[in-house]
């Protein structure tokens, strides 16, 4: 159970990161900071979870251009929800 918290609260802290990055310009470190959460989703079985998750993380690299990587994981959001 402490586990499942620990990996809770790295996905909110990570999700927090990731935006804050994005805002003052270092998108790249913001999908970086995001790239470690679907396999969190995973171990807690949470796939509405990893679905928002794929959704933020294909928004960044629309925004950085990576537009053929960003459709991937938008359909995966897709198919998640």
């Amino acid at each position: 159970a402490r586990a499942a918290g620990v990996l809770k609260l790295q996905i909110v802290a990570r999700g927090h990161l990731a935006a804050a990055l994005h805002r003052q310009g270092d998108t790249p470190a913001a999908v970086a900071a995001l790239e470690a959460l679907p396999g969190f989703h995973d171990k807690l079985q949470d796939p509405v979870s990893r679905r928002d998750t794929q959704r933020q993380r294909a928004n960044l690299l629309a925004a950085s251009g990576r537009y053929a990587d960003a459709a991937a994981l938008y359909d995966e959001a897709l198919r998640l929800h």
